[in-house]
């Protein structure tokens, strides 16, 4: 089960019913797992992005991302808007 993104857009939607400020919305690339004493997040850039669109109908004025994430998936939410 992912938690990351998808997760990000329903709080976006209670933020922008709450307040009518710019929302700048930042979610992690899902959950961290620990493997071989190392931290590893397993959404792709790729999936992340495709949640930009809704995010955007949430009410988000910004996107951008957090733990886990790398430029990549940066350059992958300039390419889905």
């Amino acid at each position: 089960m992912r938690r990351g993104v998808e997760w990000s857009i329903p709080i976006c939607a209670r933020l922008h019913a709450a307040c009518d400020l710019p929302i700048w919305i930042k979610p992690n690339a899902g959950l961290p797992t620990v493997e071989a004493g190392a931290i590893h997040y397993h959404t792709s850039a790729e999936f992340f992005a495709s949640h930009f669109a809704r995010l955007r109908e949430a009410g988000a004025s910004f996107v951008g991302a957090c733990c886990g994430s790398t430029p990549e998936f940066v350059r992958a939410l300039v390419k889905a808007r």
